[in-house]
C-alpha cells in the first residue's frame, strides 16, 4: 500500500511537470504568434510560410529550443537580416527561457517593450540596425542579471545610459553607437570589471572621462567613443587599460596634449584621436606600440616633427595625419621600416623640402597623399618601385621637373593628382589602369598621343587645364569609353573638336575654353553629336576662334544640361529656338559673339535659369514677356545689343532678380515702377538708352 502511494505521488508530480512545460511551451507559441502578427512586411515570406500551427515551434525558422525534454522551450530567437518591418510586441516577455535574441538588420520600429525585463535568462541581445525609438529603461537593465552582450546600435534611441548599467555584473559587450543618446556616461559603467567592449560612437554624450576610468576595466579590449561631445583632457591613466586593442576617441572636444602613457598600451592595434582640440606634438612614446596597424590623428592641431620611430613601426598599415600643422620629419634621410604600410596621408600640413627618399621605397603602399604642403624637388624614378600604388595625390605643392617614365610601371595605378605644382616637360599617357588624371595648373607641354584613348581605356576623368599642351584633341578619345569629365581649358590645342566626343555616353562635363579650336565647316559638327551624350551637365567651349553658327540640333541635347558657355567664340547667326528645350539649364553664356536676330521667346521655358549672358552681340527686337516666366533668374545681361521697345514691367515680378544690365541698347519706354520697388535688385544699369 505504501509503495502504491509513493508511485501515485511520483506519477502526479511527473504529470504536473509535463503539464507545466506543456503550458509553458504553449505560452512560447503564443508569444511567437504575437511577434508574427506585428510583422507588417516580410519580404521573403519566411514567417508566413514556415511559422505554421501544424509544425512544432522548435522547427520554425529562427527558433531554437533546449535539447532536453524538460527544457523544450525557446532559448534563442534569430530573425536577423530578413528585411522585416514591424513592432516588438509585449508578449516577447513570455519567452521566459530565452537566452539569445537577434533582431538586427531589419526595420523594427517603436519602443523596446518594458516586458523584456521579464527575460531573466537573457544573455545576448542584438537589435542593431533598426528604427527603434525611446529610451533605455533602468528596469530593462536591472532585471537581466545574466546579460553579457547588448547591441542596440544604429537606431534612434535617446536619453541617458541609466546608472543601473552597473548592475549587469556579467556584461562583456555594450554597443550603443549611432543613436541619439546624450548626457554623461555613468561612473558605474567604468566599474564593470567584466566588460570587454564599449562602443558609444556617434551619439551626443558629453562631459569628461574620469581620471580613474581604467582602474576596473582590466579586460577592456575596445573603447570607441568617437563622434560625441566629450571635453577635457584624455586621461593619462588610460594606460591602465592594458588589454586595449582598439581605441577611438576622434571627433570630440578633447583638449590638452596626447598623453605619453598611451605608449604603454602595447597591445594596441588601432588608435584614432583626430578631430579634437589637442595641442603639442606627437609623443615619441607612440613608437612603443609595436603592434599598431592604424594610426589616425587628423585635424588635431599637432605641431612639430613626425618622430622617426613612427616610420619604424613595422605592423602599421595606415597613417593619417592630415589637417595639422606638422612641419617636418626627424631627418630627410630617415630610414623607413614599414613593409605593411598601405596608406600614408600627410595632406594639409606645413611640410617643406623634398619628400623623404624612404617614401619611394615603401613597396606595399597603395595610397600616398602629400597634398597641400610645401614639398619641393621632383618625383624620382624610384616611384616605379611602388608597384602596389593605386592613388597618388601630390597637388598644391611646389614640385618641379618632369614626371619620370617609370610611373608607367605601376600596374594598379588608378588616380594621379599633380594639380597646382611646377611640373614641366611632356607626360607619358601610358598607364592603362588609370581612372582619373589631374595635371591642372602646371607647365606640361607637348601634344597628346594620337592613340590616347587606346592608352587610357579605363579613364573616367581627364583634367589638363592651364598647361602648355598643343596639337589636336585625338578622335581616339572615344576608346576611353568611361570618360565622364574632360577639362582642357587654357592650353594651345588646335584643329576641330572631334565629333567622337559626343559618343562618350557617360560624359557629364566637357570644358575646353581658352584654346585655339576652329571649325572645318559652317557649323560645329561636334555639337550635333552631343545629342548622344544624355548625361551631359556642363559644356563650355568659350574663348575659341570658332567663327561659326549654332546648329538647330542643340534642342536635342540632354535635358540634364545645367551649364552652357560659348562666349567669345565669334558665333554668328540666330540663337536656335530649340535652346528652350534645355529646361534644366541654370547658366547660359553666349555673350561677346556676333549673334543677331530676335531673342527666341522659347527662353521663357528655362524655368531654372539663374544666369543669362547675352551682352555684346547684335541682337534685335524687344524683350518678350516670356522672359518673365524665368522665375529663378538672378542675373540678366543684355548690354551692348540693338534691342528696342519697352522694358516689360513684369521683370520686376521676378523676385530672385539681383543684377539687371540693359545698357547700350535703344529702349524707349519709361522705367517700370516695379524695378524701383524691387527688394532683391542690387544693380540696375539702363545707361545709354533712349529711356525716359
Amino acid at each position: 500500500m505504501e509503495r502504491m502511494s509513493i508511485f501515485l505521488f511520483k506519477l502526479t508530480i511527473a504529470l504536473m511537470i509535463l503539464n507545466f512545460f506543456s503550458v509553458s511551451a504553449s505560452e512560447d507559441q503564443h508569444a511567437l504568434d504575437a511577434i508574427r502578427a506585428q510583422i507588417t512586411v516580410d519580404p521573403s515570406g519566411l514567417l508566413s510560410k514556415n511559422w505554421t500551427p501544424n509544425a512544432s515551434i522548435c522547427t520554425w525558422t529562427g527558433v531554437s529550443c533546449g535539447s532536453r525534454i524538460k527544457t523544450q522551450r525557446v532559448i534563442a530567437l534569430d530573425l536577423s537580416d530578413m528585411g522585416l518591418v514591424g513592432r516588438i510586441p509585449p508578449q516577447i516577455g513570455s519567452l521566459s527561457f530565452l537566452t539569445s535574441l537577434d533582431l538586427s538588420n531589419n526595420s523594427f520600429h517603436g519602443q523596446i517593450p518594458p516586458e523584456m525585463m521579464q527575460l531573466r535568462h537573457l544573455e545576448r541581445v542584438y537589435m542593431g540596425h533598426n528604427n527603434l525609438t525611446g529610451t533605455l529603461s533602468p528596469l530593462f537593465l536591472d532585471k537581466m542579471p545574466s546579460l553579457k552582450s547588448l547591441n542596440l546600435s544604429y537606431n534612434s534611441l535617446n536619453g541617458n545610459i541609466p546608472e543601473e548599467i552597473g548592475n549587469l555584473s556579467e556584461l562583456q559587450d555594450l554597443v550603443l553607437n549611432n543613436n541619439q543618446f546624450s548626457g554623461l556616461v555613468p561612473q558605474t559603467l567604468f566599474n564593470q570589471s567584466s566588460i570587454r567592449r564599449i562602443q558609444l560612437s556617434f551619439n551626443s554624450f558629453s562631459g569628461t572621462l574620469p581620471d580613474d576610468m581604467c582602474d576596473q576595466l582590466v579586460k577592456l579590449r575596445l573603447f570607441f567613443i568617437s563622434g560625441n561631445k566629450f571635453t577635457g583632457p584624455i586621461p593619462s591613466s588610460i594606460n591602465k587599460c592594458r588589454q586595449l586593442r582598439y581605441l577611438s576617441m576622434s571627433t570630440n572636444n578633447f583638449n590638452g596634449s596626447i598623453p605619453r602613457e598611451i605608449g604603454n598600451l602595447t597591445l594596441l592595434k588601432e588608435l584614432f584621436l583626430g578631430e579634437n582640440d589637442l595641442q603639442g606634438s606627437i609623443p615619441v612614446e607612440l613608437g612603443n606600440l609595436k603592434r599598431l596597424e592604424k594610426l589616425n590623428i587628423q585635424k588635431a592641431n599637432l605641431v612639430g616633427h613626425v618622430p622617426q620611430v613612427i616610420f619604424n613601426m613595422s605592423f602599421l598599415k595606415s597613417i593619417d595625419l592630415r589637417y595639422n600643422s606638422l612641419s617636418g620629419f626627424s631627418s630627410q634621410n630617415m630610414y623607413t621600416n614599414l613593409p605593411n604600410l598601405e596608406e600614408l596621408v600627410l595632406a594639409n600640413n606645413l611640410f617643406t623640402g623634398p619628400v623623404p627618399h624612404g617614401f619611394w621605397k615603401m613597396r606595399g603602399i597603395r595610397k600616398l597623399i602629400l597634398a597641400l604642403n610645401h614639398f619641393t624637388g621632383n618625383i624620382p624614378p624610384e616611384v616605379g618601385n611602388l608597384t602596389q600604388m593605386k592613388w597618388l595625390y601630390l597637388e598644391c605643392n611646389m614640385f618641379t621637373g618632369s614626371v619620370p617614365n617609370e610611373i608607367g610601371y605601376l600596374d594598379h595605378f588608378e588616380e594621379l593628382d599633380l594639380t597646382d605644382n611646377r611640373f614641366t616637360g611632356s607626360f607619358q599617357f601610358n598607364i592603362s589602369t588609370l581612372k582619373k588624371l589631374h595635371l591642372t595648373n602646371n607647365s606640361f607641354s607637348g601634344a597628346l598621343p594620337i592613340d590616347l584613348g587606346f592608352r587610357l581605356p579605363n579613364l573616367q576623368g581627364l583634367f589638363l587645364s592651364y598647361n602648355k599642351f598643343q596639337g589636336t584633341l585625338p578622335s581616339s578619345i572615344i576608346n576611353a569609353s568611361r570618360l565622364s569629365q574632360i577639362s582642357i581649358v587654357s592650353n594651345s590645342f588646335t584643329g576641330s573638336i572631334p565629333t567622337t566626343i559626343g559618343k562618350l555616353e557617360h560624359l557629364e562635363a566637357f570644358v575646353c575654353g581658352g584654346n585655339h579650336f576652329t571649325t572645318d565647316g559652317s557649323e560645329l559638327n561636334f555639337l550635333s553629336s552631343l545629342a548622344h551624350a544624355r548625361k551631359l551637365r556642363i559644356l563650355s567651349f568659350a574663348k575659341n576662334p570658332l567663327k561659326t553658327f549654332l546648329p538647330a540640333s542643340i534642342g536635342n541635347w540632354s535635358t540634364n544640361l545645367q551649364t552652357f558657355q560659348a562666349h567669345e567664340c565669334g558665333i554668328k547667326g540666330n540663337i536656335p529656338s530649340g535652346i528652350g528645350n534645355l529646361t534644366n539649364l541654370q547658366m547660359l553664356g553666349l555673350d561677346n559673339n556676333e549673334l543677331e536676330g530676335n531673342i527666341p521667346t522659347t527662353l521663357g521655358k528655362l524655368k531654372n535659369i539663374d544666369q543669362l549672358f547675352l551682352e555684346n552681340n547684335k541682337l534685335q527686337g524687344g524683350i518678350s514677356q516670356h522672359f518673365c516666366d524665368m522665375k529663378n533668374l538672378g542675373e540678366l545681361y543684355l548690354s551692348h545689343n540693338r534691342l528696342s521697345g519697352i522694358i516689360p514691367p513684369c521683370l520686376g515680378d521676378i523676385d530672385s532678380l539681383a543684377w539687371l544690365f540693359l545698357d547700350s541698347n535703344t529702349f524707349t519706354s519709361t522705367i517700370p515702377p516695379t524695378l524701383w520697388t524691387h527688394k532683391s535688385l542690387l544693380v540696375l544699369n539702363l545707361s545709354s538708352n533712349l529711356s525716359s
